[in-house]
């Protein structure tokens, strides 16, 4: 599963978020971050079902 994520990840370096009026980069978020964060989140919600 990490693996997949991970090779999903390397596809896109950088998510960025621009504002839609000025075309200003509002958040420049490396695609790794993201990525650790949502093996977090997916490992707590399994370990929480898990345990209830």
């Amino acid at each position: 599963m990490v693996q997949d994520v991970l090779k999903k990840v390397n596809a896109v370096s950088f998510v960025h978020i621009t504002d839609d009026k000025t075309g200003d980069t509002v958040l420049h978020i490396p695609a790794w971050v993201i990525a650790v964060v949502a093996i977090v989140i997916f490992s707590l919600i399994r370990l929480r079902r898990a345990l209830s």
